[in-house]
């Protein structure tokens, strides 16, 4: 996962230098879930995130960073990210965390649960 940090850090590092923007004209929004019920815990993601976002403001960037986020606080956290972010040159969203696609789409671990629940329901 360092690994993957290390491009991402260097891909913006690049992208960002050959940009003049001002801090306000690059905005992220860093999520970094690793508490979860029912499917357990990953080890490195809030780190990842925090890693990310040290990046983003050694590079500029107004970041926001929310960790172990409910759906609630996310979809929350989202929309006020979308809104603030509506004029900026550059809005970026990271998310570290568990999630999965089904049928070609991108769900939560808690749409999952739902599934599951549903799924036994049925039976």
């Amino acid at each position: 996962m360092k690994l993957f940090n290390l491009t991402i850090f260097f891909l913006l590092q690049f992208f960002a230098s050959s940009l003049a923007f001002s801090s306000s004209e690059r905005m992220a929004l860093v999520i970094g879930n690793s508490n979860y019920l029912n499917i357990g815990r990953l080890q490195n993601t809030t780190n990842d995130a925090k890693d990310i976002q040290r990046n983003l403001i050694q590079l500029g960037f107004k970041t926001r960073l929310i960790l172990d986020a409910d759906e609630t606080a996310m979809r929350k956290a989202i929309k006020g990210f979308a809104s603030e972010s509506n004029d900026s040159k550059i809005a970026l969203v990271y998310y570290a965390g568990h999630g999965a696609q089904i049928n070609g789409e991108n769900e939560s671990p808690r749409v999952l649960r739902r599934l599951q629940t549903l799924r036994r329901l049925s039976h």
